[in-house]
């Protein structure tokens, strides 16, 4: 009988589709005990309840789909559905309850299901349940037509294939949409987000700056840098998956620990959590991109670690007079670089090997340290190039003729090094040139008559050399120190040391010179300096009349005749008078009072002074005088 209801009411359910129909019609049939059906004529859907001894089937016959909820003496729930799948739900007497869905348990509705005990033998599709002895559900094959009769009471073997197509296509449905606008979101926007793996993306990102091995080694500044990166720094501040200036930050960490950075006068802010560009002693374009980093007498000590070449936005670098040593950086790509200071430091190495990649550079400050090479021959490639001091280290080589391609240098000290060769004729292209200092070198050879005219030195310093020949007739129209002692000039002086108005500092004493000492016109004149030559004739006395300034005088070492003019006592600067060995005559002048109070040494020995020294002269013992010989 149960058989037959069902058959109707699925034929019933497929004469009822009609496509103008939007009446709403529920009918509910009672079959046995509590089984129902119910059957929505306007959406075509049928849905048939059976209730057999606890046990609940559900189906939905227009859409194929059979949802089975199941109850047992135990309580075990089994639900299935027509696609496969089968979710499990199953309480014993222990209450274990274990689930299975999607794919992870499929079972088809075709086959044998049962809690505990085996199927009987030879009865693979009845499903019996060896514990309750009840008929499980099974979907059955189009041709299992043969099945015994039921009892009334089983429900397996009396469901039917209703195929998904049966639904009504057209027609609007009566009941509320499937897609309610309340469900909730799939990606919700409060899920977290994924966290950064903030070890991983460091050793990756550094150890293209550095080898791996140095980040893992603590007892490194690259491995110390790495450690405070990881562990210290506040990720709220700084997250390295999107931080963009990782590298740099890095990098100023390494100079730190490399440098001795807890001990530096000015540390302020250095590995703090703020952006490295609020860190003392540094400053950054708008970018939060390192532009310059000055730490002049910072009592800097240690290295500079290769990781600093990737600091190449870097515009202005000073590093002057601290206590760095090692190899100088490579600034192969700091091409906006302008200023590079390390004077005062302990550098040893190539001095040049940087200069001929920074195209924008115009101080290139490396005196007083250890470096070696010659200068580059590229130098003529720098054009921007106006300030090269290389005093005090250990370059050789020669001036190359290419120099004058730096046509805007400005300051050129090259002194206490071990430069050989000569002064290059090109070199008079540099009229922009106002310091030359080459003193303390192995230089030779004349200085050449188109260098010291046309350009207009300011500061001309080429003592303690082995230049020859005469000097040269100099431009005097800036000149204010003109240094040429200790090197192997002879001839005379040029008239130039009469006209140079600016003239504070004369010195070519230690030579070969001859002849007569020019008249002096140059009220600045604080240093005069012609000792040990040849020079003959008496003292002009311009040099007193003229030099409101003069502080000292050194004639010693000459041939020297006459008297010590009596202008002598008018220069109230002075300091030091050294006249000794010459051949003076007469007497010594005496002094005004309140004159030459500031007279420390009057060297007058070894010449032909007749008479005794002026007790006014006596006098100044007692206050400034020192060495009166």
């Amino acid at each position: 009988m149960l058989r037959a209801l069902l058959l109707i009411a699925f034929a019933f359910t497929l004469a009822v589709r009609v496509s103008s129909t939007k009446l709403s019609l529920r009918t509910r049939a009672t079959l046995e005990a509590d089984d129902t059906t119910e059957s929505d004529l306007a959406s075509g859907t049928t849905t048939l309840l059976l209730v057999d001894d606890g046990a609940t089937v559900e189906y939905d016959l227009a859409s194929g789909t059979t949802i089975l909820s199941v109850g047992d003496e135990d309580d075990p729930t089994v639900g299935y559905d027509l696609s496969g799948t089968t979710i499990l739900s199953v309480g014993d007497d222990d209450d274990p309850k274990e689930n299975h869905g999607g794919k992870k348990k499929s079972t088809s509705l075709g086959s044998k299901s049962s809690k505990k005990g085996k199927s009987n033998k030879g009865d693979k599709e009845s499903g019996k349940s060896k514990k309750s002895g009840k008929k499980k559900p099974k979907v059955p094959d189009d041709d299992d037509d043969d099945d015994d009769d039921d009892d009334g009471k089983g429900i397996n073997t009396f469901m039917p294939v209703v195929s998904p197509t049966l639904a009504p296509q057209s027609e609007p449905p009566s009941f509320s949409p499937t897609d309610s606008p309340t469900d909730s979101p799939t990606d919700s926007p409060t899920d977290s987000p994924t966290p950064c793996p903030k070890g991983e993306v460091l050793l990756e990102r550094l150890s293209s700056i550095t080898d791996e091995s140095l980040l893992l080694d603590p007892t490194t500044p690259q491995g110390m840098a790495f450690e405070w990166m990881l562990g210290t720094d506040d990720d709220t501040e700084i997250n390295v998956c999107t931080y963009e200036t990782l590298d740099q930050r890095y990098v100023m960490a390494v100079l730190y620990y490399s440098t001795n950075g807890d001990n530096w006068k000015d540390n302020g802010n250095w590995l703090s959590s703020r952006n490295e560009c609020n860190w003392n002693l540094v400053a950054c374009d708008e970018n939060n991109l390192l532009i310059d980093l000055t730490m002049d007498r910072n009592d800097m000590i240690g290295e500079i670690t290769p990781e600093f070449s990737t600091l190449s936005t870097l515009v202005s670098v000073s590093l002057f007079n601290n206590k760095l040593r090692g190899y100088l950086p490579k600034l192969d790509d700091f091409r906006n670089l302008i200023k590079f200071d390390v004077e005062i430091n302990e550098f040893e190495g190539p001095a040049f090997e940087n200069l001929s990649y920074l195209d924008n550079i115009e101080y290139y400050l490396i005196s007083s340290n250890k470096l070696t090479g010659s200068i580059p021959e590229g130098i003529g490639n720098l054009s921007s190039l106006k300030n090269l001091w290389t005093i005090d280290n250990s370059i050789t080589g020669s001036i190359p003729e290419t120099i004058a391609g730096a046509y805007n240098l400005e300051n050129f000290y090259i002194s206490e090094n071990q430069i050989t060769g000569t002064i290059p004729p090109a070199m008079s292209s540099l009229r922009k040139l106002k310091r030359f200092y080459a003193s303390e070198n192995k230089m030779r050879g004349t200085i050449p008559a188109s260098v010291m005219e046309s350009i207009p030195f300011e500061q001309l310093r080429l003592s303690k050399n082995a230049f020859t020949g005469t000097i040269p007739n100099f431009n005097t129209e800036s000149l204010d120190d003109l240094r040429l002692q200790d090197n192997r000039f002879a001839g005379t002086l040029p008239e130039a040391f009469g006209t140079g108005t600016k003239l504070e500092n004369i010195l070519v004493g230690n030579n070969y010179l001859s002849g007569t000492i020019p008249s002096v016109n140059a009220a600045s004149l604080v240093f005069f300096d012609v000792r040990n030559n040849k020079l003959t004739g008496s003292i002009p006395s311009s040099l007193f009349d003229a030099a409101q300034e003069l502080q000292y005088v050194y004639i010693q070492g000459n041939m020297l005749s006459g008297e010590i003019p009596t202008s002598f006592a008018n220069a109230d600067q002075l300091v030091d008078f050294y006249a000794s060995d010459n051949l003076f005559t007469g007497t010594i002048p005496e002094i005004p009072e309140n004159s030459l109070v500031k007279l420390q040494e009057l060297l007058l020995e070894k010449n032909s002074f007749s008479g005794s020294m002026p007790n006014s002269i006596c006098n100044l013992r007692e206050d400034s005088l020192e060495n009166l010989w």
